[in-house]
């Protein structure tokens, strides 16, 4: 079994569609569209006289049994294999209503029967004449007894039908119900060829990352990676998974493994360096993200992450130079607005860090980053004696996170400048009310802002 056209470029294709429907019947709830499948008459060269059509039809009946909204049948004309046929095929299940026709064709292999089997997309999609092969010969070749109406599917068989509904899912957007074939299929992989298998893991663990299931991703490329040990992109996409469960070291570990594979790739460089920058290794994440530069300059994110790591050393003049790069090739990218503010302000420039934010909350869309960007620009209004904008801009921010509690603290001072006594000190008792804590990712919340709302509090 070799070849197949399923899901040329994995993450770019799963990372792109929205999440739109919810887990199918015994695999979660039925969706409104049924799935046909069509089967055409399979060529017989040697004329072996198997019903070969109906007992591929019988295996997918007996595998889908329990999907009420799987059809499986006949195709009513007969269609050659090959390519010409692969378009008739298409055409054909169109016109009955088809999703997915199969066409192949069996050969005597001896005491064995070698079956080639195709599938083909026939619903409109953007990939049209999408096709999976399946090549049952040599070794994999079928016995007489399982090539035989009513004979249980084999594992082989059952892992290319998983497959199949997988990839037309995909196609169709329909995200969940791919990730639960795929789950099927890697139940049967003894037999599957090795580049089938790579992809569905790879699919497989992108779509739980997807719907934020990192531990399941982490599973599913460890599994992986038992078969691949040393592939750059599964090490690459599990260190991912490792960073969203906040899993740093073992995220770095498998980066590091990955870099000795591939010490020239830009974005593993960028990568690694960006990871070790998020553990505070600031000193080495420079090391890597400077490699990044050096092998792709056009790196908007890794002039982003260079800046940061400069930053986290207190190295605020090249910080904003390398901040100012990335804007200049990525102008619309809120983060390197935001991250110029950052930078600006903790060089005591208000005045320009206050535009930086101003220009990065006009073009942030994600409310979870907001608050960040909406306080900043706060602290910048109660540096430049704006009281009222600063109230204002507090306001916003505990609106967006309630949870934000150290805009508590800053309008109390802008209250207490402006002359509202009882409100500053309302504002500053509800400050004290919650731990400090205290995170290198927040440049907000310092380190004695406690001890000052209660020498604030004293003084009223």
């Amino acid at each position: 079994m070799t070849g197949s056209a399923f899901i040329k470029e994995p993450r770019f294709l799963v990372m792109s569609v929205l999440l739109a429907l919810v887990s199918p019947s015994a695999y979660g709830d039925v969706p409104e569209n049924n799935v046909s499948i069509l089967v055409s008459e399979f060529n017989d060269p040697d004329q072996l006289s198997l019903p070969a059509a109906n007992i591929v039809r019988g295996w997918l009946e007996q595998e889908f049994r329990r999907i009420d909204y799987i059809d499986v049948d006949i195709l009513s004309h007969f269609v050659p294999y090959g390519e010409n046929g692969y378009i008739q095929a298409v055409e054909s299940a169109r016109a009955e209503g088809g999703d997915i026709v199969l066409l192949g064709s069996c050969l005597d292999d001896g005491d064995m029967i070698s079956v080639a089997v195709t599938s083909v997309v026939s619903s409109d999609c953007n990939d049209e004449y999408s096709m999976i092969d399946m090549f049952f010969d040599g070794e994999n070749s079928l016995t007489a007894f399982e090539m035989t109406m009513g004979s249980a599917a084999p594992d082989r068989f059952k892992y290319f039908a998983n497959i199949i509904l997988a990839d037309w899912m995909l196609k169709m957007n329909r995200l969940e119900e791919a990730d639960q074939f795929l789950g099927q299929a890697l139940l049967h992989t003894e037999d599957a060829p090795l580049e089938h298998l790579y992809v569905a893991f790879c699919v497989h663990g992108d779509l739980k990352q997807t719907f934020g299931l990192d531990h399941e991703a982490m599973q599913i490329y460890s599994s992986a990676l038992a078969i691949f040990p040393d592939d750059v992109f599964l090490l690459r996409c599990r260190a991912a998974s490792y960073d969203a469960v906040g899993d740093l070291d073992a995220a770095i570990s498998d980066l590091f493994k990955a870099y000795e594979q591939e010490p020239d790739n830009s974005s593993l460089n960028a990568q690694l360096g960006a990871q070790l920058k998020q553990a505070e290794r600031y000193t080495e994440s420079m090391q890597y993200l400077g490699r990044s530069i050096e092998q792709d300059p056009s790196n908007a994110m890794s002039f982003r992450d260079y800046a940061r790591a400069h930053y986290g050393l207190g190295n605020y003049v090249p910080a904003l130079e390398a901040i100012d790069c990335a804007i200049e090739m990525e102008p619309e990218n809120p983060q390197g607005h935001s991250m110029r503010g950052f930078i600006l302000y903790e060089m005591n420039r208000p005045a320009e860090a206050m535009e930086s934010f101003g220009a990065a909350i006009e073009r942030e869309t994600d409310p979870a980053v907001l608050p960040w960007i909406v306080i900043g620009r706060g602290i910048c209004h109660v540096a430049l004696g704006d009281y009222q904008l600063a109230l204002d801009d507090m306001n916003t921010t505990l609106e967006y996170s309630p949870s934000f509690y150290v805009a508590y603290y800053y309008k109390g001072i802008a209250n207490l400048e402006l002359g509202n006594t009882d409100s500053a000190q309302e504002n500053l008792t509800e400050f004290l009310r919650h731990p400090l804590v205290l995170s290198p990712v927040d440049p907000w919340t310092k380190e004695g802002l406690h001890e000052d709302a209660e020498e604030l509090l004293r003084n009223m």
